[in-house]
C-alpha cells in the first residue's frame, strides 16, 4: 500500500519513525482537527463531512467501522474533480486515508473514535447513513439479480427511502436514483394496473347487465307473440267445433276438443317454462354485479349496486329465493360503513377519536389536521395546519374541553382546543439535537396531566407537562423511536422502534423495568388496562404481552409489514394494518381470526371506536370505519334487506363528496 501512495501522489510509505514522530494515530488526529479541517474553505469542508459519511459503516449493533468508498460515488459528492482530488490527496499525505486506483478508505478507525469533530458527524448523521447503506445494499441485490422487477423496492422499503431522499435531499449515485425511480414506477404501474382492472370490471359488468336486460325484453316480446298465436288458434278449433252437428258428430267432436286442449295445454306449459327461465338468467345478471364489486373489494360500491338489484327486483316480481340469497352474502358480508374523504393524496398517519366517539380527528402528508363527526361529516370550516408532514394525533382522555396533541415531521409539538380548532399551546424544540426531527407517536397520560413523544431522530421519548408546556423528562434510546405508549396508571410508559425492543419505563425516574424483543423494527405499541400491550412491526406479527412479568401471550400472522396495532375498548378484541392493504381482526381469548378487511390502501394506523361498534382505518388519502356488529341479525326479505342496505349507507351517501348524484339518491325512496 505503501507503494502504491508513492505512485499515486508521490508520497514515501509510512515508516514506524513517521508513525512515532506524528505521535501515532492519536497525535495525527489532533493535528487533523486544529489544522487541516478548520484551514479549509466552507464548501471544503462540506465535502469532507459527506466524505466521512460515505467511509463510515453503521453495524446493526450500532458499532461504527470504516469502509471503503469508490472513487466513482465520491465524485459525485465533490462539487469538482479538482476538489476531489486535492482533499484525498491532503487526507493521504496526512496519512489519515488511504487509496487505490478504485477505492478509498480510512487509514485506521480509531479516526472514527478518537476525533470529536468525526465522531460528532457520524451521531448527527446515524441515521442517514443506514438509510444510504440500506439503499446501497437493496440495489446491490437488484443488480446481482440482473436488475430484476422482483427485487425493486416493496412499498414499505420505498416509502421510507422516499421519506428520507425528501427530507435530507442526498446526493445519490445515478445507479441508485435509476434503482428508486424503477422502484417507484414499478409501484405507480401496479396502481394504475389495479384502477385499471377495477375499470374494466366495472364496465364489463355494466356491458353484461345491458346486454342481459335487451335480450329479456327481446325474449318477452317473442313469448308475448306466442301467447298470441297460440290463443288465436285455440279460438279457431273451438269455433270449428260449434259448427259441426251436435247430435250426428257428438262422439267425434269430443275426441277432436279433448286433442285440441290437451296440446294447447302443452304449449301453454313450455312457454311458461321457457318464460320462468329467461327471467331467472335475467336476474341472475343483475345480481352478477354487487357480487363482483364485492369480490374485489369494492364494499361500499358493491352496498349501493344492491340496492339498485333489490329495487329491480322488486319491480320484476317471479321467483327471486336465489337472488336474495346472493344479495343476502353481500348486503350482509359488507362491513364498510363510510370513508371520510378530504386529505390530499400524500397518506394519512394518525387517527384518533374523542372520548365520547363522536369525533374523529385524522393527521396527514399533506400538512393538515382534519376534525370529523362520527358520521363523517367535517367539523371545522377549515383544517388545523402544520408546517410540515403531520405524523400524529391524540385526543385527550378527560376534562370539559377536548385538547388534541398533534405532532410533524419537523419536531414540533401542537396543543388544540377540539371544539373552536384554536391553537392553545406550541411546545418548544429548543432543547432537540436536530430541528428535522418527525414526532411519530404521541400519547396523553390517563390523567391527562402529561403527553408523551416519540422523536424519531433524536432516539428519545419526551415527558411534557401539559398545563403550561414544560419538558419534564428525556428518556433515551438505543436507537430511532417509532412509538410511545402510556400505561393506565399514568406512571409508566412504553417505548419501541428501530432495535425491535419494547421497554416499559417508571416516569418518575426514569427508571426501566421492563424488556420485550420483538426481534425487527416495531412500528406501532398499545398498552391496554388490563396489563397487556400489543406491538406490530417489520417480522409480519401482532405480539401481545403481558406487561408484569413480560410473558408473549399470543401472537398472529399479519403477513405483511405491520404499521399500525390497537385493542377494542375492552381488551377482547386486537386489530392491525400494514402494506399488505388488508386490516386484520383477531379474538385475543381464543386466538380466532375475526375479519379480514380490504383497506385498499396501506393502512398506517387503525383505531377502535370507544364503544366498540367501529374501527377506524388509514390509507393514502382515505379514513375507513368498519363494523364491528358481529351478530347482525340477516333478513331474508326483499323488503328487509333493502332497508338493512340502506341503514348501513346512511352516513355515507350523506358525507361523500364523490359520489354522482344518483348513487347519493338511491335510497331516497327507501
Amino acid at each position: 500500500m505503501g507503494h502504491l501512495h508513492l505512485i499515486l501522489w508521490g508520497i514515501p510509505p509510512l515508516t514506524l519513525q513517521g508513525y512515532a514522530a506524528i505521535d501515532g494515530v492519536k497525535g495525527a488526529l489532533q493535528r487533523w482537527a486544529d489544522q487541516f479541517y478548520t484551514n479549509l474553505s466552507a464548501e471544503d469542508q462540506t465535502f469532507v463531512r459527506e466524505m466521512v459519511s460515505e467511509l463510515v459503516n453503521i453495524e446493526d449493533t450500532g458499532e461504527v467501522t470504516r469502509r471503503r468508498a469508490t472513487w466513482e460515488r465520491l465524485r459525485d459528492i465533490a462539487t469538482s474533480q479538482e476538489q476531489l482530488e486535492r482533499i484525498i490527496g491532503q487526507l493521504v499525505y496526512q496519512r489519515l486515508l488511504v487509496a487505490d486506483t478504485k477505492t478509498v478508505e480510512v487509514a485506521h478507525e480509531a479516526l472514527l473514535s478518537e476525533s470529536r469533530l468525526i465522531r460528532g458527524w457520524i451521531e448527527e448523521n446515524r441515521d442517514s447513513i443506514r438509510l444510504q447503506q440500506r439503499l446501497e445494499s437493496y440495489r446491490r441485490e437488484w443488480q446481482e439479480h440482473n436488475q430484476s422487477e422482483n427485487y425493486l423496492l416493496d412499498v414499505g422499503r420505498l416509502a421510507a427511502i422516499e421519506e428520507w431522499i425528501e427530507r435530507k435531499q442526498p446526493r445519490l449515485m445515478n445507479i441508485d436514483r435509476e434503482f428508486v425511480e424503477r422502484s417507484k414506477a414499478r409501484r405507480d404501474r401496479e396502481i394504475q394496473a389495479q384502477l385499471e382492472q377495477e375499470r374494466k370490471l366495472r364496465e364489463a359488468a355494466e356491458a353484461k347487465a345491458k346486454a342481459e336486460e335487451e335480450k329479456k325484453l327481446i325474449e318477452i316480446e317473442k313469448s308475448l307473440e306466442a301467447d298470441a298465436r297460440a290463443k288465436a288458434e285455440a279460438e279457431k278449433a273451438q269455433e270449428a267445433g260449434k259448427r259441426v252437428k251436435v247430435e250426428k258428430q257428438r262422439n267425434r267432436s269430443l275426441s277432436i276438443a279433448a286433442v285440441l286442449l290437451a296440446g294447447l295445454a302443452v304449449v301453454t306449459f313450455g312457454l311458461k317454462q321457457r318464460a320462468e327461465q329467461r327471467e331467472q338468467e335475467a336476474i341472475n345478471a343483475l345480481t352478477a354485479r354487487p357480487e363482483e364489486l364485492f369480490q374485489t373489494g369494492n364494499q361500499l360500491e358493491a352496498l349501493i349496486e344492491s340496492v339498485k338489484v333489490l329495487k329491480e327486483l322488486k319491480q320484476i316480481g317471479g321467483n327471486q329465493s336465489s337472488a336474495l340469497v346472493r344479495l343476502q352474502t353481500v348486503v350482509y358480508g359488507v362491513k364498510e360503513r363510510n370513508r371520510l374523504e378530504g386529505h390530499e393524496s400524500n397518506g394519512i398517519f394518525g387517527v384518533s377519536f374523542s372520548r365520547d366517539g363522536q369525533k374523529i380527528a385524522s393527521a396527514g402528508g399533506d400538512r393538515t389536521i382534519r376534525l370529523w363527526s362520527r358520521a363523517g361529516k367535517p367539523l371545522l370550516n377549515k383544517p388545523l395546519l402544520h408546517g410540515s408532514k403531520v405524523w400524529s394525533v391524540s385526543f385527550s382522555h378527560t376534562g370539559k374541553g377536548e385538547l388534541l396533541a398533534s405532532g410533524d415531521a419537523n419536531g414540533k409539538i401542537y396543543l388544540w382546543n377540539s371544539q373552536d380548532g384554536s391553537l392553545q399551546r406550541k411546545f418548544p424544540v429548543k432543547d432537540r439535537q436536530q430541528k428535522d426531527n418527525a414526532v411519530l407517536k404521541l400519547s396523553f397520560s390517563p390523567d391527562d396531566r402529561l403527553i408523551a413523544a416519540a422523536v424519531y431522530s433524536d432516539k428519545a421519548v419526551e415527558i411534557w407537562r401539559v398545563a403550561d408546556g414544560q419538558l419534564l423528562k428525556i428518556i433515551p434510546q438505543a436507537m430511532g423511536v417509532t412509538s410511545v405508549d402510556f400505561g393506565a396508571d399514568s406512571q409508566t410508559v412504553a417505548t419501541a422502534g428501530e432495535d425491535g425492543k419494547i421497554r416499559i419505563w417508571r416516569v418518575s425516574d426514569s427508571k426501566l423495568l421492563k424488556t420485550l424483543s420483538h426481534n425487527r423494527l416495531i412500528y406501532d405499541i398499545k398498552l391496554h388496562r388490563k396489563g397487556m400491550v400489543v406491538s406490530g412491526g417489520e417480522d409480519e406479527q401482532v405480539k401481545i404481552w403481558r406487561t408484569a412479568d413480560g410473558q408473549l401471550l399470543k401472537s398472529f400472522s399479519n403477513q405483511d409489514t405491520v404499521y399500525g396495532v390497537a385493542f377494542s375498548i375492552d381488551g377482547e378484541f386486537v386489530a392491525a394494518g400494514g402494506a399488505g392493504k388488508i386490516v386484520r381482526i383477531w379474538r385475543v381469548a381464543d386466538s380466532q381470526a375475526i375479519a379480514s378487511l380490504p383497506n385498499k390502501d396501506l393502512a398506517n394506523r387503525v383505531n377502535f371506536s370507544p364503544d366498540g361498534q367501529l374501527l377506524a382505518s388509514t390509507g393514502d388519502s382515505l379514513i375507513r370505519f368498519w363494523s364491528l356488529d358481529l351478530n347482525q341479525t340477516q333478513q331474508t326479505s326483499l323488503d328487509g334487506m333493502l332497508r338493512d342496505a340502506c341503514r348501513f349507507l346512511n352516513d355515507y351517501l350523506s358525507s361523500s363528496t364523490s359520489l354522482p348524484q344518483d348513487d347519493r339518491r338511491v335510497c331516497d325512496s327507501i
